[in-house]
């Protein structure tokens, strides 16, 4: 387990890590200890000629030796507090020598530091419970590991990349061999909070990544988890890229990373530019390109719905068209086709909303400055019930494989693995006080 601390800029920083355990399981052992101790020290009593449990002679003390005993644990409270402090207390009392020979020892004192000891040391537990990673790894099996890690960049504040995405990496790891890692937007006590644009929990795993999956909207992260994007993404690694990842970044004119704010449009091969079925309104079905259907990431894709709208896109020519999105006049699979002529965003121009379709889904070969090129996945589908379709996870699986150029399955498993409750996706929707850890395989 680490402790999560804050930078400068908000996001977390696992430089600081330390480890949380180690001290609960010392004050729960130096609790049981003490009772033994105490429980040994009454054993050890004989009788006095009034049949009352007495000292030994040789342990002795007198009431001006003995001195007063700390009021409620005051003196003695330290970094435990008052429950701690009254412990020891009551440790002082029960166990260093009792009362003065004739008096009768007293037993209720040791349970009751026991018992207060107890729940301090487990109070401590709870804390370092709470203090755990702000990010999940699932390990796949042990006989179907490919030796592959993907790492998944969820942030985005309307449709709940922070459930879909770790879904996807589940089925990644248990059905197909990939070590997934998942980073996510946190608030300062490690709880997920997509409206946190500023943070990305270890955003160091990404250097490590064979490739990224990502469903970002706006983010502006600190310096260092750009660094760490930067050196991912320049070192060529694929890119799976969902939804709103067409605008994942945000940055003001004068931040060293403004150009990332065409991130969308210069890799991807898209940028926002307009709903363009209706908002909430109009679902989308997805079409495969007739000219593109043999591609290796349409293996087995088939019947992909999503009941997010179709975004207005214009990949660029050296993009290859794998979906098209139909607009419905409905929000349901069933629903008919659209039939009315919108105006372009582009150009002020008028067609028909389905008259063409368009794309969903697109691969290009982005090629940097350097020579090195990165193997683009871009769909504009992908929220948390978009996902709900199996086609759109094969899709998304069978991504991966082609980014990483390897054999794409005949019909990749995309069950799920547990249970799979998406929310519906709006602003402000997001599931509060919810853990990476409450996000651990079943």
């Amino acid at each position: 387990m680490r402790v999560v601390q804050q930078d400068a800029a908000g996001s977390p920083g696992v430089e600081a890590a330390s480890e949380a355990i180690v001290p609960a399981q010392q004050q729960y052992g130096a609790a049981v200890t003490k009772a033994r101790t105490a429980v040994r020290s009454l054993r050890m009593k004989t009788k006095d000629r009034t049949g009352q449990y007495a000292v030994p002679r040789g342990r002795l003390q007198s009431k001006r030796q003995e001195g007063r005993r700390p009021r409620s644990g005051a003196a003695s409270q330290g970094e435990n507090g008052c429950a701690g402090g009254q412990a020891a207390a009551w440790w002082e009392r029960a166990a260093s020598g009792f009362q003065p020979c004739g008096r009768r020892a007293n037993l209720t004192d040791v349970m009751k530091a026991l018992l207060l000891s107890l729940i301090v040391a487990c109070g401590a537990w709870t804390s370092a419970v709470h203090a755990e990673d702000p990010w999940i790894v699932y390990h796949p099996p042990a006989d179907n590991a490919n030796g592959r890690h993907l790492v998944f960049l969820t942030g985005d504040e309307e449709y709940r990349s922070e459930e879909g995405l770790p879904m996807l990496a589940k089925i990644l790891s248990q059905r197909h061999g990939f070590r997934c890692t998942v980073l996510f937007s946190v608030n300062e006590d490690g709880t997920i909070n997509p409206d946190k644009g500023g943070t990305v929990s270890h955003p160091e795993a990404m250097e490590d990544a064979d490739a990224l999956v990502m469903l970002l909207r706006f983010r502006a992260w600190p310096d260092t988890a750009m660094e760490h994007f930067e050196k991912a993404f320049r070192s060529g690694k694929p890119v799976v890229a969902l939804r709103t990842s067409t605008h994942a970044f945000q940055f003001p004119g004068e931040s060293r990373w403004k150009d990332y704010n065409d991130f969308g449009k210069n890799v991807l091969g898209e940028r926002w530019v307009s709903h363009w079925g209706r908002h909430k309104a109009e679902a989308t079905l997805g079409v495969i390109e007739e000219a593109n259907r043999d591609h290796p990431i349409l293996r087995g894709v088939e019947d992909v719905f999503g009941d997010t709208d179709v975004y207005e896109v214009y990949p660029p020519e050296d993009a290859t068209i794998l979906l098209r999105g139909q607009v419905l006049k409905g929000m349901k699979a069933e629903d008919a086709p659209a039939d009315y002529v919108k105006k372009r965003a582009s150009d002020g121009q008028e067609q028909g909303v389905n008259d063409p379709m368009m794309p969903v889904a697109w691969t290009r070969l982005h090629v940097q400055d350097s020579g090195r090129s990165n193997r683009v996945f871009c769909t504009t589908m992908g929220s948390s019930t978009d996902l709900r379709s199996e086609g759109l996870r094969r899709l998304v699986v069978n991504a991966v494989f082609w980014g990483l150029e390897m054999e794409t399955p005949e019909k990749a498993d995309v069950r799920y693995v547990g249970e799979y409750d998406s929310t519906d996706y709006g602003f402000g929707a997001y599931r509060k006080g919810v853990r990476p850890s409450d996000l651990a395989l079943p």
